[in-house]
C-alpha cells in the first residue's frame, strides 16, 4: 500500500523543492500579487489591474486565510496540483505520463503556479471526463471554470461542445446549463462589488489592446492553429 503511493509523495516533494529553487518569473510574481490582493480584500479590476477572469487567483488565495500570504503556500498548492495532473495523465495514458513529467521539469517556465497551468489542468479534466463519459452537467461546470480561469482559452474550449448541438442537442444544452452555474455566480459577484465596468474594460475590450501590443506571430501560425 505504501509503495503504491510512494511515487506520488516523491513527485510532490521533488516538485516543491524544485519550485523553491528555480529562478523567479515575472508571471509568477504577478500571479502571487493577484492572490495576495484578493486575500487583502481588494476588489479585482477595480482596486488592481488584471486582464484575466479571476477564478485561479481566487482559488489559490483561499489557503492564505489559514496559513497566511506566502509564496511557499502557493508552491505547496502548485505541487499538489502537479502531482494530481500526473495522476490524471497516468490514468489516461499509463507510463507516457512519465514523459510529460520530464518535459515539464525541463520547461520550468510552465511549472510555477499560473492560470496557464491551471487551465491546462482543467483541459485534462475535460479530456478525462469525456473518456469516462461523465455527467454533462459536470462537464459544463468545468467548461464554465475554464472561461472563468482565462476567458480566451476557456471560450475556445467551450466552442468544442457546439459539436453536440448537431449530434445530440440534449447533451449540448446540459453542458450550457452546467457552464452557466459558475458563470452566473461570477456575474452576480461583479455586480455586487460594482466592478462590472472595469471587468469589461480590462478583460473584454482589453483583450484586443493587449493582443495588439503584445502579439507575436504571422499568418502561418494562425493557419496552423485553425487546422
Amino acid at each position: 500500500y505504501i509503495r503504491k503511493y510512494f511515487k506520488y509523495v516523491f513527485i510532490f516533494v521533488m516538485t516543491l523543492l524544485f519550485l523553491n529553487f528555480i529562478p523567479f518569473d515575472l508571471d509568477e510574481i504577478w500571479n502571487y500579487g493577484f492572490m495576495h490582493s484578493i486575500y487583502s480584500g481588494l476588489v479585482p479590476y477595480k482596486d488592481f489591474n488584471m486582464v484575466i477572469t479571476p477564478f485561479f487567483p481566487m482559488l489559490f488565495s483561499l489557503p492564505f486565510f489559514i496559513f497566511g500570504s506566502n509564496l511557499l503556500v502557493v508552491n505547496i498548492c502548485q505541487s499538489l496540483l502537479i502531482t494530481f495532473v500526473y495522476f490524471l495523465l497516468e490514468k489516461m495514458f499509463g507510463k507516457v505520463a512519465n514523459i510529460f513529467l520530464i518535459l515539464l521539469f525541463f520547461n520550468y517556465d510552465m511549472l510555477y503556479a499560473s492560470y496557464n497551468f491551471f487551465i491546462f489542468f482543467l483541459f485534462l479534466m475535460l479530456i478525462f471526463m469525456e473518456m469516462k463519459k461523465c455527467n454533462d452537467y459536470l462537464i459544463g461546470i468545468i467548461i464554465g471554470l475554464c472561461v472563468l480561469t482565462k476567458q480566451s482559452v476557456g471560450g475556445a474550449l467551450a466552442l468544442v461542445s457546439v459539436y453536440y448541438l448537431f449530434k445530440d442537442y440534449k447533451k449540448f444544452f446540459k453542458r450550457v446549463a452546467g457552464a452557466f452555474i459558475p458563470v452566473v455566480i461570477f456575474l452576480i459577484y461583479i455586480f455586487i462589488v460594482d466592478c462590472y465596468k472595469e471587468f469589461f474594460d480590462l478583460c473584454i475590450a482589453g483583450l484586443f489592446d493587449f493582443g495588439k501590443e503584445n502579439y507575436v506571430g504571422n499568418i502561418f501560425i494562425i493557419l496552423c492553429y485553425l487546422l
